[in-house]
Parts: C-alpha cells; structure tokens; sequence
C-alpha cells in the first residue's frame, strides 16, 4: 500500500485549488486500503505520464462510503 499513495502523490502536479489541497492533503497524511484517488493527467498516451502531471479530481476512503 505505501506504494500506491507514494505513486499517487507523485503524479500530482502543483494547484491553487484549496479543495483539490485539501484532498492532497488528505491524500498524503494516510491512504488506507481499499481508498481510490482519482487523478486527472491531461496526456495522449500513457507514455506521457509523469511526475506532476496530474489533478486530484477525488480522494474516496472506505469510511466515507455509507
């Protein structure tokens, strides 16, 4: 698991967004298992993918599912 958070964080790109912060935030003091980040890369193909070159559109964990 600290694999996914640590590759999540390091595909998130600088924001001035203080709910996507937020979410980064959250995102970085724990990734439980079975959270779901979701992250928007405006990139082609998946070869374009790199570090900083995404927006955390959502941070799910399952404790905020009902």
């Amino acid at each position: 698991n600290p694999g996914m958070e640590d590759s999540a964080a390091a595909l998130l790109g600088d924001t001035s967004n203080a709910a996507e912060r937020a979410r980064r935030e959250d995102l970085t003091s724990k990734f439980p298992t079975g959270a779901l980040a979701v992250i928007d890369c405006d990139v082609e193909s998946w070869a374009e993918l790199a570090p900083g070159c995404g927006a955390l559109t959502d941070f799910i964990k399952p404790r905020d599912l009902d």
